[in-house]
């Protein structure tokens, strides 16, 4: 299956594609509301491409809620997060772009 185009551009197959949108987005954006507002489409992107990505390799354990750091950007200007909870605990799964600091880690 061919990935999808979004409003926000192509779709993105891979982490390290995803890892480039932000390192890019962040070059680029100058203020808080566009980084934000950038990291959202990225993550956008991302998502259209899911069916591209292992995504199993994120999971939480058979009864537990885990979180994955991804990447940490060199610059500490974003992190890219996985977390997910077992079944009942809310949410599945959340991919997150945290721009600034990783606080979140």
């Amino acid at each position: 299956m061919a990935p999808q185009e979004t409003e926000a551009g192509r779709a993105i197959t891979s982490f390290d594609g995803w890892i480039e949108g932000m390192q890019e987005l962040m070059a680029h954006a100058n203020d808080p509301v566009s980084r934000v507002t950038g990291a959202l489409e990225v993550v956008d992107r991302l998502m259209a491409g899911r069916d591209h990505l292992d995504l199993d390799q994120f999971g939480p354990g058979a009864s537990s809620y885990a979180r994955h750091l991804i990447h940490r950007d060199p610059e500490d200007r974003f992190c890219l997060l996985s977390s997910c909870g077992s079944r009942g605990r809310g949410r599945r799964s959340t991919i997150t772009a945290a721009p600034g600091g990783c606080t979140a880690c």
